[in-house]
């Protein structure tokens, strides 16, 4: 068909069905190519929309990566922070596990310094006891001698009062006398 001159030439021998049939070739071969235009339209669009998609998720892919590195940057400083805060809560536990040795070591030294005060104490206080009961024994034994003092002053102030008294009568009779005579007389 290289033009519609020469169709209708041509078509003028042949039969009605034939034309027909021809009719619907050329209308089918006429859609055929229509189609085939909305194929290669389609397959144009495909290939774009393949594209895009592509670029779509590369740059999907792009931004997790991205939020990937950002949430793993931040993660390592979390983990940094954590680490530095962890250091320091092992160097306080260590300090607090000394200074706990410590007091330790303070509360048994302070433990044997009650035992020897308390031992001491004891001893303390069986020697002030021994010590009372002595100075009670010496308070009562002065006690005693006080009164035999006092009875012996009053016996010695009689005895010389009667002594005093006899050597008058002795003196007036005879008046040389000795302390042998004397002393006989105290007795």
């Amino acid at each position: 068909p290289s033009s519609p001159n020469a169709h209708t030439s041509q078509d003028l021998y042949l039969s009605s069905d034939q034309q027909e049939l021809k009719l619907e070739l050329e209308h089918v071969q006429d859609e055929n190519a229509g189609l085939k235009q909305q194929l290669d339209i389609q397959t144009q669009v495909n290939a774009e929309l393949k594209k895009l998609l592509v670029a779509s998720i590369g740059n999907d892919f792009q931004y997790r990566l991205e939020r990937l590195l950002r949430d793993k940057s931040r993660y390592e400083i979390e983990i940094q922070i954590l680490t530095r805060k962890i250091n320091d809560l092992l160097e306080d536990i260590e300090k607090l596990t000394i200074k706990c040795d410590i007091n330790q070591s303070k509360l048994a030294g302070s433990r044997v310094l009650i035992d020897e005060l308390n031992m001491h104490k004891s001893v303390l206080s069986v020697q002030y006891n021994d010590c009372t009961n002595v100075i009670q024994r010496l308070l009562a034994e002065r006690s005693k001698i006080a009164k035999e003092l006092v009875q012996v002053h009053s016996s010695l102030s009689l005895l010389n009062e009667m002594a005093l008294n006899n050597s008058r009568k002795h003196l007036a009779i005879s008046p040389k006398f000795d302390l042998i005579q004397l002393s006989s007389y105290v007795q």
